[in-house]
């Protein structure tokens, strides 16, 4: 399977290379990316193999809008076709950056779903997928987030950089009883009380966002730009979220995305994206605890790869690996337990990029709203 980009870009995934099962098994398999007119077939694979109350059984506009390739027709799953019955007998999902910006050339791909019919016994047939799918696209970086412990053998197999996210949160002070979070009260606050008085934070609308400069963007992460934040974000079929202005003496800084987690009357904010690098956060612990206050949100959080520490303490914020609390990682269904995120990522680009848990799908709903 020839690449369709030429020789400047490097084989991600060198370790598929002349697997001789994988070309066998195309004797009985067709390998491709699933087509938009068999949503049905891929909807009732998930119901039937995967979960059968899943988000995307339940609600196929979603798995539209997080993996419909309108631009070419496609779903971003790949497929493998028995070619004697029609039937899928296994499946990879993946969200490229450029779903969300179909200018974006080289991508970073976030594998989601991947699995196999467990009534069916090819050696090789789900790793083809994988196979077919760095053959076939631009990608420099591969990055997964929640991955089971068989997945995560495989990854590090592959040689993928694998670990747990870093979780960080800053408590409202003004509160006494909290209800999302406990065994808190050995770490009320990581001792950094300094502040710079010239930063605010400031909501954006749509439109101000759409002002600034693009070269805004980018910065954290190469493979996002203006209009990725804008189609991820403000234009999401299901969740609002919150996007705030980091300004310094009036001037923009970055900006953070956010969305509000409840649990019954109970909220809390989670940051979800930036488009600035961390030293942008230092000084504005006073920032954080008035939108805390005013709000009535319990605290201020992030699950988060690739910053760095001391700026994050800097800002005012908590390493939950650093105290003794309980900061739930799921709200749907709330969970009040620490649960890790593990990671596992492999580049070609050169260049190591933050991300968050917005990145891949591990924000979006699982269950109908």
């Amino acid at each position: 399977m020839k690449k369709k980009w030429g020789a400047s870009v490097k084989d991600i995934l060198p370790e598929l290379n002349g697997k001789d099962y994988i070309e066998k098994l195309q004797e009985d398999y067709e390998l491709r990316f699933c087509r938009a007119d068999e949503r049905e077939q891929l909807v009732d694979f998930l119901r039937k193999y995967w979960r059968e109350n899943h988000i995307f059984v339940l609600r196929p506009d979603l798995l539209d809008w997080q993996h419909l390739d309108r631009k070419n027709n496609r779903y971003n799953y790949v497929v493998a076709q028995h070619r004697k019955s029609g039937d899928f007998h296994s499946i990879l999902g993946f969200v490229p950056t450029s779903q969300y910006d179909d200018k974006i050339e080289k991508m970073e791909v976030w594998p989601c779903i991947w699995k196999s019919r467990p009534d069916i016994n090819v050696k090789g047939l789900g790793v083809s997928l994988y196979y077919y799918m760095k053959s076939t696209l631009p990608i420099e970086t591969i990055s997964i987030l929640g991955i089971s412990d068989v997945a995560l053998s495989i990854y590090k197999h592959w040689n993928f950089r694998a670990g747990k996210m870093k979780h960080y949160y800053i408590l409202n002070d003004a509160m006494e009883d909290f209800h999302l979070v406990k065994d808190y009260q050995s770490m009320l606050t990581n001792g950094y009380e300094a502040h710079n008085s010239s930063k605010s934070l400031e909501r954006c609308t749509l439109q101000e966002f759409l002002n600034l400069p693009d070269q805004a963007f980018g910065e954290i992460n190469r493979y996002k730009s203006k209009e990725y934040f804008v189609n991820r974000f403000f234009h999401h079929p299901i969740y609002h979220y919150e996007t705030f202005l980091i300004k310094e003496n009036g001037n923009v800084q970055g900006v953070l995305i956010a969305r509000v987690c409840r649990n019954v009357e109970y909220k809390c904010l989670r940051i979800m994206d930036m488009t600035c690098r961390e030293d942008k956060l230092c000084g504005m612990l006073h920032c954080f605890r008035r939108l805390l206050r005013e709000e009535n949100y319990e605290y201020i959080d992030f699950v988060e790869y690739g910053l760095d520490d001391e700026m994050l303490r800097q800002a005012g914020f908590i390493d939950k690996e650093q105290s003794e609390a309980v900061v739930p990682n799921h709200f749907e269904p709330f969970c009040l337990e620490n649960i890790d995120l593990d990671y596992a990522y492999k580049t070609v680009s050169g260049l190591d990029n933050p991300f968050f848990k917005a990145d891949a799908d591990q924000d979006r709903p699982s269950r109908p709203m």
